[in-house]
């Protein structure tokens, strides 16, 4: 198995959501992590949770629900400037 950043140092997770009136997102990064969330989801209906912490910083994207045994997921993806 690989190393991967620890996504929690890369994103304000325990951080309460910044509203934000606009937002700049790769539509590919957007599309993959909702294929990246729907595979790691328990729910049929392949919920997203997306958190915002401003218009330049992460997006926190997690699954609506997990299956059983794991315990925490989530993809980060990097806004784009427009």
């Amino acid at each position: 198995e690989g190393k991967y950043t620890d996504w929690r140092r890369v994103c304000k997770s325990g951080a309460a959501p910044v509203p934000t009136k606009r937002i700049g997102i790769n539509a590919d990064y957007l599309a993959g992590a909702g294929k990246a969330c729907a595979a790691l989801g328990a729910s049929k209906y392949n919920g997203v949770r997306i958190t915002l912490h401003g218009e330049s910083e992460s997006i926190l994207c997690k699954p609506d629900s997990l299956p059983v045994g794991i315990t925490e997921a989530a993809v980060v993806v990097m806004p784009m400037r427009l």
